[in-house]
């Protein structure tokens, strides 16, 4: 059985309708959508926009290290925090209300 997560993902766009196509074509059995349901009760595709996630403190708030927030280091899709030209990049957004 071969199912194609967000379509065939390495070859077009994710959670497009090229995506998908293509991997029925490529002979997927299943195509697996990420979907998430708006305020207004409607479902859209979309990935998770997480690239790693911020430890927090008991309180709730973020833990920092040297001014800096601490990542979750195993609860992470990628490795860009580890790339130095990445670094200036890193910002700490609320999704979802969280």
């Amino acid at each position: 059985m071969v199912i194609g997560h967000r379509g065939a993902s390495g070859y077009r766009p994710e959670h497009t309708l090229a995506a998908y196509d293509l991997a029925i074509s490529m002979g997927a059995n299943f195509i697996a959508p990420d979907l998430v349901m708006t305020k207004d009760g409607e479902l859209i595709a979309r990935h998770e926009p997480m690239l790693a996630r911020v430890n927090l403190n008991a309180n709730g708030t973020m833990s920092f290290v040297n001014g800096v927030p601490e990542l979750n280091r195993t609860d992470t899709s990628t490795n860009v925090w580890q790339l130095p030209q990445s670094a200036d990049r890193l910002k700490v957004k609320t999704l979802d209300g969280v």
